[in-house]
């Protein structure tokens, strides 16, 4: 029982972290639109 906790505790700290890593990245391409040089 406490593998399968632990195993459930990992995926979900997974998830938090590709979805965070993926919100820092969509940050970092609007950043990167907004201050791009003006033709």
């Amino acid at each position: 029982m406490k593998k399968l906790l632990v195993v459930v505790a990992a995926a979900i700290a997974g998830v938090l972290v590709y979805k965070k890593a993926q919100e820092s990245e969509a940050r970092k391409d609007v950043w990167s639109q907004s201050t791009d040089n003006v033709d």
